[in-house]
């Protein structure tokens, strides 16, 4: 018999701390509270197996603290720390919480009360465990763009979940699509869950009891329309046109009882460029222009003297990333993969996956910048050039999704 739990528990920041992005050293305080940050647990147990499935609104998560918070959650509701996903929506307009060179500081205070949050969200959804019935479906719903080539390839699916319990009430709706949430752009400093936050507001308020879990997709060179305006209209009618086009998913949906678990999980060797002087060199030299305002200047050279002394030890030509795959029954999929992954390789696992629906969750348990596809690196695109100086890593060489995919390829053929 399949049971599940959800919750839905507050972690909005108190005023005065750095919000994450838009720029180095732009200090963007968050002054106010604009609407609430969740995060938002969904439980599975088969009644041999667990699975559990963090979403926060927040940018992203980095790896040191989601090993943590899982060992906390495996040890207190009893779940191997492999079947546990702590992913983030991407809001650009919550508080500082993965490392970014000169892109904002964390604040230890909140990353202390985050790991609190998250443990209460694992224990509540742990706590009201019941039977349920559980089904999904697909849509489509257009309120992204390409945000790295005009008129490029998009995928404007929306995969959501059923979860009722027995007696025919929806207990949660899980829902996934691909967009980065920036529409509260750099001129912003009001706390928000962005447009992801209006569409769970809706979905919650049409269901009543219910809770809706928003999960990010392979957003890494996809927008939201009208990013970076800082426009909350624009926030409340994107996510409330994705939220009513959930809902007609969702009103569709039949969902079945006695669905088993499934979970594995794999540590991935990402491919790196294990730079050289003459490297370190190039990117100086194409950022010159920017580098002529103090700020960006700062930025590089800090990266510059950080890499060189970096190179001058033994160091790693890849980077270990964790993937997982969570199956429920035979006709439900979700593939959890560290960052934000670019299009093309959230399609072709889509392509595939054994499963009828299939959601493939980005910015899973790691925020390691992009993972974008060959063009960008043949271009210098932002993505493949100029990220991971924020995100403090080498840069990824151009095999990287191709050797993502693939890895998630051979974890599909091991879940059951």
């Amino acid at each position: 018999m399949l049971k599940a739990g959800v919750s839905k528990i507050k972690i909005t920041p108190r005023p005065g701390l750095e919000m994450a992005g838009y720029g180095v050293y732009i200090n963007r305080i968050g002054k106010e509270i604009h609407d609430d940050l969740y995060a938002r647990a969904l439980l599975f147990d088969d009644g041999r197996k667990k699975a559990l499935l963090i979403v926060c609104d927040l940018c992203g998560i980095g790896r040191h603290f989601v090993v943590r918070y899982r060992q906390e959650i495996s040890k207190t509701i009893k779940i191997p720390e492999n079947n546990i996903s702590i992913s983030a929506t991407h809001t650009h307009s919550g508080p500082v919480t993965v490392y970014l060179r000169g892109w904002g500081e964390m604040d230890k205070g909140y990353m202390a009360f985050l790991r609190e949050k998250i443990l209460e969200a694992a224990q509540e959804a742990n706590n009201n465990l019941e039977p349920v019935l559980v089904g999904a479906g697909k849509g489509k719903v257009e309120i992204g763009v390409n945000r790295v080539v005009k008129g490029g390839l998009m995928d404007t699916s929306l995969i959501v979940l059923r979860v009722d319990d027995y007696k025919g009430k929806t207990k949660a709706v899980f829902y996934n699509y691909a967009a980065h949430a920036v529409v509260g752009g750099p001129s912003n400093i009001a706390v928000s869950a962005d447009w992801p936050g209006f569409a769970s507001s809706k979905i919650d308020a049409a269901l009543g009891k219910g809770t809706a879990v928003f999960a990010q997709g392979c957003c890494g060179d996809i927008n939201a329309k009208d990013a970076c305006t800082s426009s909350f209209e624009k926030m409340k009618e994107h996510g409330e046109q994705l939220a009513e086009e959930a809902l007609r998913i969702y009103g569709k949906i039949k969902p079945a009882q006695n669905l088993g678990v499934s979970m594995r999980s794999k540590l991935v060797n990402l491919p790196l460029r294990v730079p050289d002087e003459e490297f370190v060199e190039g990117i100086m030299s194409r950022y010159a222009e920017q580098r002529k305002q103090p700020d960006w200047e700062r930025f590089y050279r800090e990266w510059k003297e950080d890499t060189l002394r970096e190179i001058s030890r033994n160091v790693r030509d890849t980077l270990p990333v964790e993937i997982q795959v969570l199956m429920l029954g035979k006709d439900i999929l979700f593939a959890m993969l560290p960052g934000e992954v670019f299009t093309k390789w959230g399609l072709k696992i889509k392509k595939c996956s054994p499963a009828k629906n299939t959601f493939v969750i980005g910015i899973a348990n790691d925020e390691v910048g992009y993972i974008p596809d060959e063009d960008d690196f043949a271009r210098n695109g932002y993505a493949a050039d100029m990220v991971p100086v924020i995100c403090g890593f080498f840069h990824f060489a151009p095999n990287v999704g191709e050797t993502l995919v693939a890895a998630v390829r051979e974890l599909l053929l091991s879940v059951k």
